[in-house]
């Protein structure tokens, strides 16, 4: 995946720090993860938006 940023807010670098971004041990595992598809489906239903199985 290549990511292009055009613009990018700072964040109180604190909550980075508070949150152990950084710290890979504290990740959970990738398998206790939702798939691309399951995050893309949970940011449309924030809208109200959602999509039919066979789309």
């Amino acid at each position: 995946m290549i990511v292009k940023v055009e613009e990018c807010f700072l964040h109180c670098p604190r909550a980075f720090k508070q949150a152990s971004l950084w710290k890979t041990d504290s990740w959970p595992e990738k398998e206790a993860m939702p798939s691309m598809l399951e995050m893309f489906r949970a940011h449309l239903k924030i809208n109200g938006v959602t999509l039919n199985e066979k789309e």
